[in-house]
Formats: C-alpha cells, sequence, structure tokens
C-alpha cells in the first residue's frame, strides 16, 4: 500500500533538492488559456443577457399597448388615438391642402382633405392607415395603429419626402417586418403633409390581409 502511495505521490520542491533533479519549467499558457476560456464564456453570457433584454423589453412594450387598445375598445372617447402611451409622444403637424393618395396594387386613389381627416382610433391623425381604413381599404394593424407591431408596413412609392420623418420607435419596430426597402414605413405612423399626391404599395405578403370594401 505504502509503495502505491509513493508511486502516485506527487512529487514537492524538497524532493527535487534531494534528488538533484531540475523541477519542470513552469507553464503559463495553460492558466492564460483557462483565463481566456473563463472570459470568452462571460462575453458569450453578457451578450445572451443583453438580447434578451432587448426581446424582452419588445415584446412587453407589445403586449402592454395591445392590451390597452383592447381595454379601451368599448368606449372610443377613452382610447389612445393612435397613441402607444409606452412610448414618446409623437406629434406631427396636419396637412393644410387637399392632395390625393393612390393605394396599389388596387389603384384606388382618395382625395384627403385636411378640414374632414378621418376620426378614427387607429394610427397617428391623418396617417396613411387611418386614411386607409376610412376608405374601405382594410389594412392589417394587428397592435391597433399604436406602433407596437409592424403589420401595416406599407412602401411609400412616391411623396416619401412630403411624409414626417420616421421615429425612433417605428425605426425599431418596422425591423420586424418582412420585405424593407428604402421607402417602407409603418401606415400608423406615416403622416403626409399633404404638399403633393402620394403612392403607397401594400406589401405582397400583406395584400391577403389587405382588401378593398365594395
Amino acid at each position: 500500500m505504502k509503495d502505491c502511495y509513493k508511486k502516485f505521490q506527487i512529487p514537492n520542491k524538497a524532493h527535487y533538492q534531494n534528488s538533484k533533479q531540475e523541477p519542470p519549467p513552469h507553464d503559463s499558457s495553460n492558466r492564460a488559456s483557462v483565463f481566456v476560456c473563463i472570459f470568452g464564456v462571460w462575453v458569450l453570457f453578457g451578450i445572451w443577457i443583453l438580447e434578451f433584454g432587448i426581446c424582452f423589453r419588445k415584446d412587453l412594450r407589445s403586449r402592454c399597448a395591445i392590451i390597452a387598445f383592447n381595454f379601451n375598445q368599448g368606449d372610443h372617447s377613452a382610447t389612445m388615438g393612435g397613441k402607444n402611451p409606452y412610448l414618446a409622444a409623437v406629434e406631427v403637424p396636419l396637412p393644410k391642402t387637399k392632395y390625393k393618395i393612390t393605394f396599389l396594387p388596387m389603384n384606388k386613389t382618395v382625395e384627403v382633405d385636411p378640414e374632414r381627416l378621418p376620426d378614427r382610433v387607429d394610427g397617428l391623425p391623418g396617417s396613411i392607415l387611418s386614411i386607409a381604413l376610412a376608405n374601405g381599404i382594410d389594412l392589417d394593424h394587428a397592435c391597433g395603429g399604436v406602433c407596437a407591431c409592424s403589420t401595416c408596413h406599407v412602401y411609400v412609392r412616391r411623396g416619401l419626402e412630403t411624409c414626417n420623418q420616421s421615429s425612433d420607435d417605428e425605426d425599431e419596430m418596422i425591423q420586424e417586418a418582412p420585405g424593407l426597402e428604402l421607402d417602407s414605413r409603418l401606415g400608423c405612423q406615416t403622416v403626409p403633409n399633404g404638399t403633393a399626391d402620394v403612392v403607397v404599395e401594400i406589401p405582397e405578403w400583406n395584400r391577403n390581409a389587405a382588401k378593398e370594401e365594395h
């Protein structure tokens, strides 16, 4: 038993001094490798936590906005009117002159009168979404037009320069929409100022959800 113990006993410094043997050189590369591995694991864990936090924030914001919209559906006087209480307030100037919006691919043109803007709670006042709904074009808007989803994604093919600038919240939310292009906007947040006519195309993936009422 003692022989086995001696055989597997780890030699110490005194052992090398008595036997006049040189101890093996100290290898610091192993410690460095272990440190790099541990550091890499913590970095990956931090990135995962950050991604989880961003996704959780988006999901919570969307759910809260949709719950608030559905809760207020029974009383339109108490609705958010296209405003999400969990986002920064957006003040957009309304058009002062008449203009026309053409919706593709149904090729339906409607005239927008600033004095008779749709009195709807879907989207910002004077938004493309509210105008579409008021004229029988049922553009999908799962969140109720409060910038909590990307289902009202449209292409502003003409007159984009007459529309309000997209907010940071819209830019963040529209990233969830498929088929993004340079003229992509959320219909609920896009308000033309009336200085020129506008042409809007509903994306192909959303055309089944958008229908013209006769």
